[in-house]
């Protein structure tokens, strides 16, 4: 995993069963009912690991889920600046594209958001726990979804031509002289 491999992709050297994570949340529930909150922990990381493991047999909300039962199994066994850290690291891989990639120097504009409902449900949990340990307030940024707005539906198709026009444009050299009319366009 460290050389940028998947065990799933590697059939050859490790077989990993998907279904493992079910087994391993229905070993968690029975722990729950012991109130071992280390177990529970120790647990909840192992099937995070697997999740990563196999992360292209998996919907980005099922990791996002095992993640946050991951920092939540730390954060109840009282390992909070771990569990910080995770719930740092769930923000990040769950904000919206066009907020991740801006410099959020003016507050004002608004970011198009295109992840799931599942993936905005995910966030939003991850950053009320994190709030809640570090007792932070985290910025709001606003975001409007395309679903929900006109305007920004026609962004989104902006952007979508405009990557499809660069694409096409790394394909072909391109001359000082159509640079600098680009820059200037």
């Amino acid at each position: 995993m460290q050389q940028g491999l998947y065990l799933s992709q590697v059939e050859n050297v490790y077989k990993v069963d998907p279904s493992l994570r079910k087994e391993l949340q229905a070993f968690i529930d029975l722990l729950k009912e012991t109130n071992d909150v280390q177990a529970i922990a120790n647990a909840s990381a192992a099937k995070a690991q697997i999740s990563l493991s196999v992360a292209d047999l998996l919907e980005k909300y099922e990791i996002g889920q095992d993640m946050l039962q991951f920092a939540r199994g730390y954060e109840d066994a009282g390992l909070k600046d771990e569990a910080t850290r995770i719930y740092i690291n769930i923000l990040s891989d769950f904000e919206c594209e066009s907020a991740k990639t801006s410099s959020n120097l003016f507050p004002e504009i608004t970011h198009v958001d295109t992840r799931s409902n599942e993936e905005i449900e995910i966030f939003e949990k991850a950053k009320s726990r994190f709030e809640t340990i570090t007792g932070a307030n985290l910025p709001t940024i606003k975001r409007v979804r395309p679903d929900d707005d006109a305007n920004a539906e026609k962004l989104v198709e902006a952007v979508d031509k405009h990557e499809i026009s660069l694409e096409v444009e790394e394909n072909y050299p391109i001359s000082f002289w159509d640079r600098v009319k680009r820059f200037f366009s």
